[in-house]
């Protein structure tokens, strides 16, 4: 039988790990986004303009936005809102 401590551990560890992968999973996905809309211009116009700045931006802005996404997931999961 599953102790009501190790129950809470373990709804925690969940979280935290729902968290993160969001995190990765939407820098992921800025990054993929970079790098096809460059490819699509570097067939158009023949230069491949993608620089470490555009990598490092992509980064941050996924960052950001899979906190806010993330943070949102966990607070739907807190107050138990279906779905969820």
């Amino acid at each position: 039988m599953v102790s009501n401590n190790q129950l809470q551990r373990r709804k925690t560890i969940l979280m935290l790990l729902i968290f993160i992968m969001t995190v990765l999973i939407v820098i992921a996905t800025a990054l993929l986004t970079r790098l096809f809309l460059s490819t699509i211009l570097w067939f158009l116009s023949g230069n491949f303009d993608m620089s470490w700045n555009d990598v490092l931006h992509g980064i941050k802005l996924g960052f950001i936005g899979g906190s806010i996404c993330g943070a949102g997931i966990i607070l739907f999961r807190l107050f138990k809102v279906k779905g969820f």
